[in-house]
């Protein structure tokens, strides 16, 4: 898991989220309220949607459209304490990209594809061949 994810507020405009997708190469942004509690996620595919003229963005002009305007609202978060196993189920049967992760209702950090790629990886050279 990313424990202190490149977060987002809902009042920034869409502008500012891309420079953060591109500085920071990710493919998902968390938005966060100021008290740090999980309201949404913007995925590059939002951007596009903004730019395309389509989805919730559209109800205000394009130079003042915010995240809040272009984000998903955030379903689907998981308690921290979640067993990685019921995690990988999840990815796997909802083809789920990113699960943000709380804590007490506070983002706690966002696990990716990614992430389970590297732990699946993890001490794979020591384990002995598929047969």
């Amino acid at each position: 898991m990313t424990a202190d994810p490149i977060i987002a507020r809902p009042e920034i405009p869409v502008a500012e989220a891309a420079r953060l997708f591109l500085t920071h190469r990710i493919k998902c942004l968390p938005v966060v309220e100021g008290d740090g509690r999980l309201t949404g996620l913007l995925f590059q595919a939002d951007l596009l949607d903004v730019v395309a003229g389509v989805g919730r963005a559209v109800r205000r002009s394009p130079r003042r459209r915010t995240v809040g305007d272009a984000m998903r609202p955030a379903t689907g978060a998981v308690p921290h304490d979640m067993p990685v196993g019921r995690l990988l189920n999840r990815l796997a049967a909802d083809g789920s990209e990113v699960v943000p992760v709380e804590r007490e209702g506070w983002l706690a950090g966002i696990l990716t594809r990614s992430d389970v790629i590297r732990l699946l990886l993890r001490g794979a050279e020591e384990r002995p061949s598929i047969r």
